[in-house]
């Protein structure tokens, strides 16, 4: 639970953004938030609006990779722009709200007025609390964003700056080492500075009494996972997204990143669902999914090509991550099992790796646990409501992911449309990695 003072802070916001009299929705699910969330997150919270702050300097874009980053809390301080909420309206101006129950997502709705010519703000992607439960209150958060690689320089220097007096800020390059399906030690190689093609940025938060941790002869610093979590660590990742770095691009041409409403129209939406039936015909395939143009459709064309992707593809069956409206994450159901399974049972760590290795890629649907492995998870005390929702996973990919994708997708298209009405020649740009569509 949060200290008075931040549980303070937020519903001021909350006030800010819904008024004095906010529907008992937000303020319900803001109370709840309020009492899952740990003070961790809090400056997990500041550091991401320092990161904006300088993202938008340079006009770029950076997204959260983390299930708290559905959050009502994370909306209310920009950190992010998912309203975990049911879809609704409400007015910037009297803070009028309707909720609204016939569209799967805010973003669906039509637009609609109330004081004056303004719109009225449309908002809400239905995302349940349950989701973010797991991550909200680990006093050990480890944090995940995508970013332009012309950003990393600044996103260490805000780091550095951010945590410098509290902790020992340390950039290392990391690798697994593996027991078959389970992780036995994390080797961190620590650096004076990630060479340049390296995909990620990984800066580790050490306490400054515990000093540089010790190496071995080859300059590692060898250590388990467990370990880590068990001492006051923390890790921070800047991943490298070339799409990013387009939109970064398209930014610094257009000198202006435009508002998410601009982008919410139906001239947007049809570009992008033809391009995202572009990559679907080019895998041979067909999307058993209606054709209208709203944003719940785009998301379920790129929770389809993700799915497809990692059916086609068995090289990625070991690293893809599918959605569902159930678990965030894959470490949901790790975390689940680690909490839960009594430490101990033999082979402890390699069950739990491969029981959540089997959820995440859906092995467990349609029929598919067996009565054993269902008997051993009652054993271990995992609930009834868990296995459920283990069966039902049918690929595990966290909503708040397909919702930036879907979004930046928009924010290309709208570029493209801006060049195309200015007469400028318009070059496809592609991603330099597997990832599609533009902002998988």
């Amino acid at each position: 639970m949060l200290k008075q003072e931040n549980a303070e802070r937020f519903r001021n916001l909350l006030t800010a953004v819904y008024g004095p009299n906010a529907p008992l929705q937000c303020r319900a699910r803001l109370e709840a938030e309020i009492l899952e969330f740990s003070k961790p997150l809090v400056d997990e919270i500041d550091l991401t609006l320092e990161l904006k702050k300088a993202a938008r300097e340079q006009g770029c874009i950076i997204d959260i990779k983390a299930d708290y980053g559905a959050s009502l809390i994370y909306f209310l301080t920009g950190c992010s722009n998912i309203n975990p909420l049911q879809p609704h309206y409400f007015c910037p101006v009297c803070k009028r709200t309707v909720f609204v129950d016939t569209v799967e997502d805010g973003w669906d709705l039509p637009v609609r007025y109330c004081c004056g010519s303004a719109p009225m703000m449309r908002e809400g992607h239905a995302i349940p609390l349950e989701i973010i439960k797991e991550h909200a209150n680990d006093e050990k958060p480890s944090t995940e964003y995508y970013v332009p690689e012309s950003f990393m320089p600044m996103a260490k220097h805000v780091v550095q700056s951010y945590y410098g007096d509290k902790w020992l800020v340390v950039p290392y390059l990391t690798e697994l080492e593996r027991d078959g399906e389970a992780i036995v030690n994390d080797k961190y190689r620590i650096v004076s500075s990630i060479p340049p093609d390296h995909p990620e940025l990984h800066l580790v938060l050490l306490p400054p009494e515990s000093g540089m941790p010790e190496l071995d002869e080859n300059g590692i610093w060898q250590t388990t996972f467990q370990t880590f979590r068990d001492n006051d660590y923390r890790k921070i990742i800047f991943s490298r997204s070339t799409n990013n770095e387009i939109l970064a691009d398209l930014s610094a041409k257009h000198s202006l990143l435009p508002a998410i409403s601009d982008l919410l129209n139906e001239s947007v939406f049809e570009m992008v669902s033809d391009m995202l039936d572009e990559y679907i015909q080019e895998m041979d395939c067909i999307h058993p999914l209606e054709d209208n143009l709203t944003f719940s459709t785009l998301l379920r064309k790129e929770a389809f090509l993700h799915d497809k992707r990692i059916e086609d593809n068995p090289a990625m069956q070991n690293d893809g991550v599918r959605f569902s409206d159930f678990f965030s994450c894959r470490e949901d159901v790790w975390k689940l099992l680690d909490n839960t399974i009594p430490m101990e049972t033999d082979s402890r760590q390699v069950l739990i790796e491969r029981i959540t290795d089997r959820a995440r890629k859906g092995m467990f649907a349609e029929g598919r646990m067996s009565q054993a492995t269902e008997q051993m998870l009652r054993d271990f005390g995992i609930s009834e409501h868990w296995i459920l929702q283990m069966k039902h996973i049918r690929y595990l990919r966290p909503k708040a992911s397909l919702i930036n994708e879907t979004l930046n997708n928009l924010y290309y298209m709208w570029f493209m449309m801006q060049d195309s009405t200015n007469g400028d020649n318009i070059e496809e740009e592609s991603p330099d990695d597997d990832s599609i569509p533009f902002a998988s």
